[in-house]
C-alpha cells in the first residue's frame, strides 16, 4: 500500500511591489496554521518517507513550518518544476518517486486540486465533500493506494482518506 500527501502551501501574502510570485512569504495566517496542521500529522502518524517541495519560497515555508512538528523528518527535495508545471508534471514525478512508501509533495494551486481529484475514486464521506468545495491553501489530502509501486497508480484509483482544511482543526 502506498500514502500520498498532497499540501497545498499556507496563505501566502499578496505580491509587493518588486516581489515576484516566487518569492511571495507566508502571511499571519498562513504561518499561524502551520503548528496546527503539523500536529495533525503527528497525531494521526501522517509522516512521508520523502518529501518533494516546489523551490517557490511559500511552500518551503510551509514545510518548514510543518516539519517543526514532526518527530521525524523525512529527506527532502526542491524543485522548481512544482512551481511552474501543471497536474500532469505532478503525476509524472509521483509514478516517478524514489522507492518508498509514503510521498509527501507540497506545492500549488490549480495543480493540488487537479491531481487530488485525478486520482481519488473513492474515500471518506467528510473528505469527499470537503474536496468537492475547493481545495484551501494550507489544506492536506492523504490518498492511500492498494497498488505497491508509485509506476502502477492510475487515475481514480486513490481513497480519499483525509482531506484537512486548516480553519478545521
Amino acid at each position: 500500500m502506498l500514502t500520498l500527501y498532497i499540501l497545498r502551501h499556507a496563505k501566502s501574502s499578496w505580491a509587493l511591489p518588486g516581489v515576484n510570485d516566487h518569492d511571495r512569504s507566508l502571511n499571519d495566517r498562513g504561518i499561524n496554521d502551520l503548528p496546527k496542521i503539523g500536529q495533525m500529522m503527528k497525531a494521526n502518524g501522517f509522516v512521508p518517507d520523502m518529501v518533494l517541495c516546489s523551490s517557490a519560497k511559500r511552500t518551503q515555508d510551509t514545510l518548514e513550518g510543518v516539519l517543526l512538528e514532526l518527530a521525524t523528518k523525512p529527506p527532502v527535495s526542491i524543485s522548481s518544476d512544482l512551481y511552474a508545471s501543471g497536474s500532469d508534471y505532478y503525476l509524472r514525478i509521483i509514478k516517478n518517486a524514489p522507492d518508498c512508501k509514503s510521498l509527501m509533495i507540497v506545492g500549488h494551486n490549480p495543480m493540488c486540486d487537479e491531481i487530488t481529484r485525478l486520482l481519488v475514486k473513492d474515500g471518506e464521506a467528510q473528505a469527499i465533500a470537503d474536496l468537492a468545495e475547493h481545495y484551501p491553501t494550507g489544506t492536506l489530502a492523504v490518498m492511500e493506494f492498494e497498488e505497491d509501486d508509485w509506476q502502477d497508480i492510475k487515475p481514480k484509483s486513490a481513497f480519499l482518506k483525509v482531506f484537512q482544511i486548516p480553519k478545521n482543526i
